[in-house]
Parts: structure tokens; sequence; C-alpha cells
């Protein structure tokens, strides 16, 4: 498959340096509808924001990808649990869209404890009139008093209306929820369980996979990410903090023990230095936690995301995955930076194309690799997301000396073809404090929705 021309489209957000945003506006989820349509992205303020694609008013058809926007709400308020006497945040921890039904929306939030349903539609507006408030308007006597009405304007604007609460869903943090491919149902996944919901229901739940030990000081590993399979309601697989992920097909069994079991083979390198954050850390699988974890929708392929690299794996073959990318070679001088801020626990979501031979994930520096299928390897390019297009394209055709860029119109530079490529991934001196960790592709064409720390970039493809 030949690499993608990419091109920047918009942004959204202020201009403001990092360090000045505020805790509750950084982006904290990222998702596409089912017909790319509608972009929600939700932040840690607990607000939800939905842009719509724009349509031209003449012709009906849609203007190449241009979002505007079309809707906020408030989706979570923080919270307190009283039984441990702690705090539950007000932040978005993931969206997931249901089908559109008419010009009706639903989607669902999630933070730490609560999943809402919310349904999304145009109703016109009301408004008060009569009020004898008019500017320079004085009342003489009480015959003058109008009666105030309420009428409906000719305005439709749209309304956000919680349908549904998933409250004391768990007792845990929730790291993930994850739609079936049937709509019906959808998986709730915290720190010990994996369970299954109707849509419809919210007071029974299928418990499906439980690490809870007789001791909870006796936990080993803990459930770090979850998804459903996108061609199958009856699998879903899931990661943990050690680095394995669980393949279940709930036709076999619902037991998690019966699961396909796909092991992380921990292997520590110049490339790959898990070794060292183990040392730093006293932990030897700190940075092997899954950040993510996705089944393709077009073939046996399985993608899985840690700390410091991705790995691919054939869903017939456990034993070993098909092949490991590095992503943060020079890690290694800043592990003691990366555990004082706690920035170990990241965690960047990966995103496969609508043909699934295409997958994208985020890093620092505001940057963000996808790799493309390239005979029986897959060879990747780097992006930085800034609104200084043209300056960037300079810049890396500069450094490369005249070298073509992978895609020149964002100034992409090759990172991955079979081995690392380090002189360009070490080309952007690391900053921490600058990433993309949310991103998604969009579920029918090559566009590209990208998370920086308080910014949304749209990005394109020929």
């Amino acid at each position: 498959m030949s690499q993608m021309d990419w091109s920047f489209r918009q942004v959204f957000g202020d201009t403001c340096p990092v360090e000045q945003v505020q805790e509750p506006d950084m982006i904290s989820s990222l998702k596409f509808s089912q017909s790319g349509q509608f972009l929600a992205a939700g932040d840690r303020g607990g607000r939800v924001i939905v842009f719509q694609r724009k349509i031209n008013p003449q012709t009906g058809s849609k203007i190449p990808v241009e979002y505007e926007f079309y809707t906020e709400f408030q989706a979570h308020q923080q919270g307190f649990d009283a039984m441990r006497s702690v705090q539950v945040s007000e932040k978005v921890v993931q969206i997931q869209w249901l089908p559109q039904v008419g010009d009706t929306l639903y989607l669902m939030t999630c933070n730490e404890r609560v999943v809402k349903l919310w349904r999304v539609e145009n109703k016109r507006v009301s408004q008060v009139q009569n009020t004898n408030s008019s500017k320079g308007r004085r009342v003489a006597d009480s015959t003058q008093l109008a009666i105030p009405r309420i009428v409906k304007s000719e305005d439709f604007q749209p309304t956000c209306v919680c349908r549904r609460v998933f409250d004391n869903v768990s007792a845990f943090h929730v790291n993930s929820i994850s739609v079936s491919q049937e709509q019906d149902r959808f998986l709730i996944a915290d720190d010990l369980k994996v369970s299954i919901w109707s849509v419809n229901d919210n007071q029974e739940a299928i418990e499906v996979v439980n690490l809870k030990p007789p001791k909870i000081d006796e936990a080993c590993e803990v459930i770090t990410y979850a998804s459903f399979s996108p061609c199958n309601a009856s699998q879903f697989v899931y990661g943990t903090s050690s680095g394995n992920i669980q393949l279940v097909d709930t036709r076999i069994s619902a037991v998690q023990s019966q699961g396909r079991l796909f092991q992380n083979p921990l292997q520590s390198s110049a490339e790959l230095p898990y070794g060292s954050f183990g040392a730093a850390a006293n932990q030897s699988d700190i940075a092997a936690g899954i950040c993510s974890v996705q089944l393709s929708k077009q073939s046996n392929m399985l993608i899985a995301r840690d700390f410091l690299s991705v790995k691919l794996w054939d869903v017939r073959m456990e034993n070993r995955p098909l092949q490991v990318i590095p992503l943060h070679p020079q890690v290694r001088e800043y592990v003691g930076r990366f555990l004082e801020s706690d920035a170990i626990f990241d965690r960047f979501e990966v995103a496969f194309s609508p043909d699934g031979k295409s997958f994208a994930t985020g890093s620092y520096t505001d940057r963000f690799n996808i790799y493309s299928l390239k005979g029986q390897q897959y060879a990747g390019y780097n992006i930085q997301a800034t609104r200084q297009v043209k300056r960037r394209s300079r810049a890396v055709l500069t450094f490369l000396q005249n070298r073509p860029s992978p895609s020149p119109n964002v100034g992409a530079l090759p990172v991955f073809d079979g081995r690392l490529l380090q002189e360009n991934v070490n080309m952007d001196p690391m900053e921490i404090r600058r990433k993309i960790q949310y991103l998604d592709w969009h579920p029918t064409e090559n566009v590209l929705a990208c998370a920086t720390v308080s910014n949304l970039y749209v990005y394109a493809a020929q």
C-alpha cells in the first residue's frame, strides 16, 4: 500500500502555551460517530463538545473535510464516594456513539464511576414574549402591563437530554467502555472487572471477567483497557498492567480463564528499555501496561499499544507478536522525569484506518505516528500537530537534506521501515507536557482527528 499524502484541514482551541492551560480544559477523549458526520470531544471538566461536518446549503453535499461547532453540554459533575471517602473526578474518560435515529443522536459518556446515555436532537427554541422589559419603555399604570407568553420560534437548536444513568457500575476506576457490533450491549471495564450491560437496562449486568483476589492487596495485575470486536458481538479483548492481552469469546465460555492469552514477551533492548524503567521504578513491567487494544474489522489483526511500543498480533497465533514497533527510544534519558510527573501512566490510544491496512497512535512533543502496510511489514512516519504547517514542512525538508518526505504537505518524517530510524525520531527534543494521547480515524474516509492537550486537529489524506 502506498503511503497517503496528508494535509492539515483545521484546528479548534486556544493558542495559549501548554503551561497556561487549565486542567478542566484539557481534552480527555475523542470519538467519531458511526457515519463520521459528527465528532465528539470530552474534557477533564466533564464537558462534551460535538462538532458537525459542514454541508453545502445549496447542494446538500458535504464540504470537503470541514467541521463546525454543533453543541456542548455538561456530561459529568464532580462527585464524592462516601464509602471510600474519595473524590470522583468529572473527567470524561471515554465517549461511544450509538446509531443515529433520524436526526436524533445518541452517545454514551463515562467518568470514573458513572456511565450516561445522552440524546441530542434539534428542537424549536421556546422564547418569552411581552416581558414588559423593553429598553426605553416605561409602564405608567397597570393597564399597560402585558401578560408574558411563551412561544416557540421557527429556529431549531440542539438540546441534550440524559436518557439513562448507569451509576454504581463499579467500585473501582472505570477505564473504558465499548459498544458491541449489534449496538444493543456495551461493556464496562474497571481495574478488576469487565461486565456487559444492555443499553436499555441499567439494573442488571453480566460479569464476564473478575480478577479480584480474596484480599485486594494481593492483586498482581489490573485491567487497563477493554473493547468489543467491531465485527463479532460475542468477542471482546482486554489488556492488563503487565502487558498481557486476553481475547474472550462468550460463545465458548463467559469465564475469563477460558480466553486466549497473548502474553507480552517483555524483551528489553536499546529501542525498548523495559529494563531501565523496571530498575528505576522497582517494577519490571511498569512501562508494559496496555494503553489501548483494538481488533481489526478487516483482518485477523490485533493491535496493542503500551508506553514504549505498538505490538501487532495475529489472533490465530498466540506465542509471539507479528511485529513490535518501538516508539520512544530516547525515554531512557527521561525515566526520572516520567516517574516524578506520573507521565509513565499516560494512556495513548490507537486507531485503525477504515480498510484496516493502516493505524495511528500518539506520542510526545505533539507528534503522532501513522503506519501503513508495506509488503509484509509496516512503514511509519511521524507528523507534528502544529498551526505553523508551512514552517514545519520547511524545517523537515532541511533536516532531511532534500530527501523525500512521506507526506510533504504536513512535514512528515519517516520514522520506521522495518527498523526504527532514530535520527529522525530525535529531530525534536522530547517535551513531556506536549503530547497527543487521544485520536480517532473516520470510519469510512481517511480523515484523522487528534487532540493535543487543549487543541483539536483535523487532517485528511488523498
